[in-house]
């Protein structure tokens, strides 16, 4: 057979499985590149990903902090996730934010509470802000291109940054689902209304599933992306060589 033929033959399905691996899982990817504050801030239907109806789900994007001088002293949303029901004690079922003062990342993660009765104030109200899990990670780097991604898993929150686990926090109860209902709130708002901050967020996915400290690093090792689905980032991870052996021994090579 011809030389040229089964090269061109391997190309095509090298690149087949590419573009089936990327349009063909589970991994959706949100938003692709915008400002932490925008005049038209991001928003998506809870109905693009809450398809699993599991406790399961995590996301990862990738954000750049300017500085922290914006809406100095007010919680910069990053990601948040609007609770399904109006009437819900907390607002957020799930929340990424940057600390109103210091650089500090804080992840709000809202639980099934059936089981466990509501926290309440000395007066007897209930209190929103204590219906959620929190978790904290000191020191977020700024001035640089930074990933997040977030685990969760029933009772349980992992946080990578660069593609390493740096913390884990547990849930009073396993975590609250998605809803079909739920709105994804990106970034901030100019009026304010919902604080952001001085950066940008870019190539935001989301997987109704937990992801492993492998998968992580291999969405950290990807990089960033402003084309959505980052082909360009794509092509350059993946070569192909062929060898030419003599006795066993390679003698040269081809790479394209």
């Amino acid at each position: 057979m011809d030389l040229k033929l089964i090269i061109g033959v391997v190309i095509v399905v090298i690149i087949l499985y590419i573009i089936w691996s990327y349009f063909f899982t589970s991994i959706q990817v949100i938003m692709s590149f915008q400002n932490g504050i925008e005049k038209t801030q991001s928003q998506v239907s809870g109905k693009s990903v809450a398809k699993s109806g599991k406790n399961n789900y995590s996301f990862s994007l990738w954000v750049y902090v300017s500085n922290w001088n914006i809406n100095y002293g007010q919680q910069k949303n990053i990601l948040a996730i609007s609770s399904e029901n109006p009437a819900s004690v907390t607002p957020y079922v799930f929340q990424l934010a940057l600390d109103p003062v210091r650089n500090d990342l804080q992840i709000y993660v809202d639980y099934d509470s059936n089981l466990i009765p509501p926290v309440t104030t000395s007066s007897g109200n209930i209190d929103p802000s204590l219906q959620t899990s929190f978790c904290k990670v000191s020191n977020f780097p700024i001035q640089s291109w930074v990933n997040i991604s977030v685990s969760v898993y029933n009772r349980a929150v992992d946080v990578y940054i660069d593609g390493k686990l740096v913390k884990t926090c547990p849930l009073p109860n396993v975590a609250s689902t998605i809803g079909a209902g739920s709105t994804i709130y990106i970034g901030g708002t100019a009026s304010g209304t919902i604080p952001g901050f001085d950066g940008y967020i870019a190539s935001v996915i989301y997987n109704p599933d937990v992801i492993s400290p492998q998968d992580a690093w291999n969405i950290y090792a990807r990089g960033y992306s402003n084309t959505g689905f980052g082909f360009g980032n794509l092509f350059q991870r993946y070569k192909l060589q062929f060898a030419f052996l003599k006795d066993n021994s390679v003698v040269s090579s081809l790479t394209i």
